[in-house]
């Protein structure tokens, strides 16, 4: 999990892709003999706890989700459906990290490149395992992110990368080049981090993905940050918050205003970053998520004692 923007903001891409990918498959498939009435029916009900777990996911319910992907990922399982075997084990080691089991999520994700050694589908549907293939990669350098193993999560980037060339997946393409620009900024390299977030920003302006659009913006301005290039933090940061507002993203929202309170602290505008900060606190107590509102008041309080 790169950032809690990103995971939220992510989940939609992977949601659109999974999708397009069961779409095709069951575009494949023939009416089943009945002898296979068991599988469909197992079928049908995974379907069902899938829905279910995206919805309590989209929620921030993160341990009711993973139960709900558990259930179907045990479903697909029995019927040996390989490729929705991995979309669910993708599925259940996001949700398993927000619950901070991370040692778990290695597990089925690991469990999970075992699946996909054994994926076979046709050439038409190649690009369906490329695609399952760059997630595994882009999940598997989440952990190593987490566990400050960042030459192990850019190298999962760049293998997911690889994965995708001259594939298309531009939406999976922007997700990773926004993953590698945070690590690139982590490690203060800035100019490699800046040149990833504009390919990204390419991209989603293309697909008029507003919500990655914001998240792409976010990090720009956190690179102008730390370059104490404020200007360049603010115009930027005001980019994420427009964009966020239009999409209504409420917690993405309170993040923005975060940041424009600190980016006006540094410039010595106390009032406006006050207000700022202000706004953010509103917003994280509304939705209840006390960790970043005590952030927030810790920092405006720093800021009134100036």
């Amino acid at each position: 999990m790169i950032s809690e923007r990103r995971w939220h903001q992510g989940q939609r891409v992977y949601n659109s892709l999974t999708l397009s990918i069961v779409a095709l498959l069951l575009l494949s498939c023939s009416s089943l003999p009945k002898e296979e009435e068991p599988s469909r029916r197992i079928s049908q009900e995974a379907a069902k706890y899938t829905k279910y777990g995206n919805s309590f996911f989209a929620l921030g319910e993160y341990d009711e989700a993973a139960q709900m992907y558990q259930n179907a990922l045990d479903g697909y399982v029995q019927i040996d459906d390989l490729s929705e075997v991995l979309s669910l084990s993708h599925a259940l080691v996001k949700a398993l990290i927000y619950t901070g089991r991370r040692e778990e999520a290695q597990r089925v994700l690991d469990q999970a490149g075992e699946y996909s050694d054994d994926l076979r589908l046709p050439e038409s549907e190649s690009l369906d395992k490329r695609v399952l293939t760059a997630e595994h990669y882009l999940l598997r350098g989440e952990l190593a992110y987490l566990r400050d193993d960042h030459r192990g999560a850019m190298e999962s980037f760049d293998h997911a990368l690889t994965a995708l060339h001259d594939s298309g997946a531009e939406e999976l393409r922007a997700v990773l080049l926004q993953s590698r620009a945070t690590v690139l900024r982590d490690l203060e390299d800035y100019d490699g981090a800046r040149e990833n977030l504009h390919t990204a920003i390419i991209y989603n302006t293309e697909l008029n993905n507003r919500s990655e659009l914001a998240s792409n913006f976010y990090t720009l301005a956190l690179v102008e940050y730390d370059e104490r290039n404020y200007d360049g933090a603010l115009k930027n940061a005001d980019r994420a918050l427009g964009l966020d507002r239009a999409e209504e993203n409420s917690r993405e929202i309170g993040q923005d205003l975060f940041l424009l309170g600190k980016i006006f602290d540094k410039k010595g505008e106390t009032q406006r970053a006050i207000a700022s900060l202000l706004r953010a606190e509103e917003i994280y107590r509304r939705l209840e998520l006390d960790v970043p509102l005590q952030k927030v008041v810790d920092y405006r309080l720093g800021v009134e004692k100036k």
